[in-house]
């Protein structure tokens, strides 16, 4: 009797080998699509040839600063990191090495994103999005063009910068659900400091727009149907003045007197806009909760900002030129037109010259006498040395072990992945990953992480995060307590509490809080996508 193969293995057998040769065909077809990408042929003259990938973003920097001047850091998502987003890698090469390898990419796997580093010149730049089903009589393109016109004429009013709609890269990401704009300014020799600076000048300037929409809420309160409370944010309820933190106050006079010329100059820029353009630069988001529709949290340390002809991994929109862009770049005999875009979209990519001129617009409270010459006077909260940051162990490792404890459950653990101490507030801000839960919204952000500061003064911790609509509330959930061993204090000898009994100092204090609001300039790295 003679043994065929269907009887010597069986049906089970059968599957089994049906089920590997199925998975074989498919990595066969795979790899056949796979495109085998042409090298990057060296010049004497020429960039740096080298690329390599990092699993840390601060070993990435390292390695670029040691390396050479012209490498830069970039950030993609990766199938082989896991469905969970948020986590990435990092690469390190120059660009035009970057770009010869980006451009061969599938269209699929070209999910990456540029490293704004902390501290480097950058270009002005923007993210504009609202949800379309809370916004349907919204039209995005005629609310971009708004958005810039009231930008240069900021632009104009602050810095005597002359710019139009021309000189604005437009890249597009929009869905059915989601209206998503890219808008980088392309000033000819001219660039902020870097994007803590850009992104003072936008939170000023947006802060008058909502102070001038307050106004015309009230005066149109009877036609109107707007939720008084919902767009109002703490810091509008006193006074227009810019609301950002600052230790040294100018004396009652002075302040007065450059509030009059910060009022001047806000009314000079609002005089050009009907209310209809000013109201329709407010949306509903994802809450139906009245907001602007400018993303304000792209502006922090070491920001991922995404790549034109990228896309979030998972979804299927990239960022592409969009429809009413008119923005044309300089013609070259080398770059092709595609090449040119990519360049210009870079935040960090500007040509040092002698002639670049730097914009500045450092944390203060209010404008200085030399606001005419384009800049504006710095006043700092707190010295660099009074901060301490790092990855492994703070100096509290006490506090470290019990911060690590409240990110359990059943299903899952966060950890910490970065720490920054404020020696002149006792205050320590742990960046948290793994773990997303936000008391404001009552479940776990799905992309955005969350932050874990301990007050040591007062013995107590307190939940923020870097969700834009959280940061635009100011939100801060409940102290709760740190347990006494944990704290410094449990150390001490008691008997030495009398002697700090009512001497608290209450300017230290103070001062540890209104750093908290620059918190997101110290931490290593926003997770909040873009």
């Amino acid at each position: 009797m003679s043994v065929t193969t269907n009887n010597f293995y069986g049906a089970k057998g059968r599957r089994k080998i049906y089920h590997i040769s199925k998975v074989l065909d498919e990595n066969v077809k795979k790899l056949k699509s796979d495109k085998i990408p042409k090298d990057f042929r060296p010049r004497i003259d020429g960039p740096s040839v080298g690329w390599k990938t990092f699993f840390r973003q601060q070993e990435a920097f390292s390695y670029a600063r040691r390396k050479s001047s012209d490498l830069h850091v970039f950030s993609f998502e990766s199938e082989s990191l896991g469905s969970e987003t948020g986590q990435r890698m990092f690469l390190v090469a120059s660009y035009p090495v970057f770009w010869h390898y980006y451009r061969q990419l599938d269209q699929q796997k070209k999910t990456h994103y540029e490293l704004i580093p902390e501290g480097s010149v950058c270009k002005l730049y923007f993210d504009l999005e609202f949800p379309k089903e809370n916004n349907r009589n919204c039209d995005g393109s005629t609310m971009t063009d708004i958005f810039i016109k009231y930008v240069t004429r900021w632009m104009e009013e602050i810095f005597k910068v002359q710019c139009s709609k021309e000189h604005v890269l437009s890249l597009d990401a929009s869905t059915e659900k989601k209206f998503s704009r890219h808008l980088i300014f392309q000033l000819k020799k001219t660039a902020f400091q870097d994007n803590i600076h850009a992104g003072n000048f936008v939170k000023f300037i947006l802060q008058k727009l909502k102070v001038e929409i307050n106004k015309l809420k009230k005066n149109l309160s009877d036609v109107l149907d707007f939720d008084e409370t919902s767009f109002i944010s703490k810091s509008d309820n006193s006074s227009d003045e810019q609301t950002v933190p600052c230790v040294n106050r100018l004396d009652s006079q002075r302040r007065s007197q450059e509030q009059d010329k910060n009022n001047h100059k806000a009314s000079k820029v609002m005089d050009r806009f009907t209310e209809e353009e000013l109201l329709s630069m407010v949306v509903r988001n994802k809450n139906n909760e009245e907001t602007l529709f400018c993303d304000q949290g792209v502006y922090t340390k070491n920001r991922n900002f995404r790549l034109y002809q990228s896309r979030k991994f998972g979804k299927s929109n990239p960022l592409v030129i969009s429809e009413d862009n008119l923005y044309i770049p300089p013609k070259d005999e080398v770059m092709s037109y595609e090449h040119l875009i990519f360049n210009d979209s870079l935040i960090a990519n500007i040509e040092y010259s002698p002639a670049l001129r730097i914009l500045q617009f450092a944390l203060v409270c209010q404008f200085s006498n030399r606001l005419s010459s384009g800049n504006v006077e710095a006043k700092t909260c707190g010295k660099a040395e009074d901060i301490v940051e790092g990855f492994t162990k703070s100096p509290y490792p006490e506090i470290d072990n019990f911060i690590s404890s409240t990110l359990k459950t059943d299903s899952k653990a966060g950890r910490i992945r970065h720490w920054t101490y404020f020696s002149q507030g006792e205050l320590i801000v742990y960046d948290i990953v793994g773990y997303r839960y936000c008391h404001n919204i009552e479940r776990e952000h799905k992309s955005n992480n969350i932050m874990l500061l301990a007050d040591l003064k007062r013995g107590v911790y307190y939940q923020k995060c870097h969700d834009p609509e959280c940061k635009y509330l100011s939100y801060k959930s409940p102290d709760k307590s740190i347990p006494k061993e944990a704290l410094p204090s449990f150390y001490f000898d008691e008997s030495f509490d009398e002697f700090d009994e009512g001497v608290d100092d209450m300017d230290i204090l103070n001062a540890a809080l209104e750093m908290e609001k620059t918190i997101d300039d110290r931490i290593n790295e926003n997770m909040d996508k873009t």
